[in-house]
């Protein structure tokens, strides 16, 4: 979107290269759930709205705005958290028989589009299936978009802590004793010997330990 005045316009964005990564069988839920024969309540909950996709871009005009040459170097051998490069492919494996060269995936330029437009425009040809990951290249791929998204940002990592002290606090003191007391349903305390041989009802006992739930 851009403004115009006081109005805002849609303005194309062309994506030479994407990656589908929304699960396969999300998609084949998907695909079921759109039949013309599906009915109950698997059509509506097998249905997904949008489809995520993450940008690629080719390696050899890429690699300049990845930074240093040491990023450049890590993200090549995908041990770099954000980026993950994948190999060229020739034309025998490219359904439109044309190859891809190699390409880098930003983590931080992912996005969805609605499914029944993306299906709209693989239909009519403006966008088009090229190749596919195998396993476990595939699920390579997910654990790491996984894990980018759910990493934890540090106030100071660890390879710093040297220069203000460690991240660390003292363990916590092991409790010195354990209170146990020892009660009967019928009420009062007991002793284990019951009362001059009286028939006592079995005690219940509550073990507390400072700190620890019961």
């Amino acid at each position: 979107m851009k403004r115009v005045g006081d109005d805002f316009a849609a303005e194309d964005l062309i994506h030479p290269y994407a990656v589908v990564l929304t699960q396969d069988c999300d998609l084949e839920q998907d695909h079921n759930a759109r039949a013309p024969n599906a009915e109950g309540k698997g059509k509506d909950a097998g249905r997904i709205p949008r489809v995520l996709l993450i940008e690629a871009f080719a390696a050899d005009a890429y690699k300049t705005k990845l930074g240093g040459s040491d990023i450049a170097k890590r993200a090549r051998q995908n041990k770099d958290e954000r980026y993950h490069y994948l190999a060229a492919v020739p034309a025998e494996a490219d359904l439109q028989r044309q190859g891809i060269p190699a390409l880098y995936l930003d983590f931080k330029r992912y996005m969805t589009l609605d499914l029944e437009e993306f299906r709209a425009d693989m239909a009519s040809g403006v966008t088009q299936r090229c190749s596919r990951l195998t396993t476990p290249y595939a699920e390579h791929l997910s654990s790491r978009f996984g894990y980018f998204l759910l990493r934890i940002g540090l106030p100071l990592d660890h390879h710093r802590a040297e220069e203000v002290g460690p991240p660390m606090a003292p363990a916590a003191t092991p409790p010195s004793s354990t209170v146990t007391t020892v009660s009967s349903p019928t009420g009062g305390a007991t002793s284990p010997g019951g009362d001059g041989g009286r028939a006592e009802a079995a005690p219940r006992i509550d073990t507390e330990t400072p700190g620890l739930p019961k």
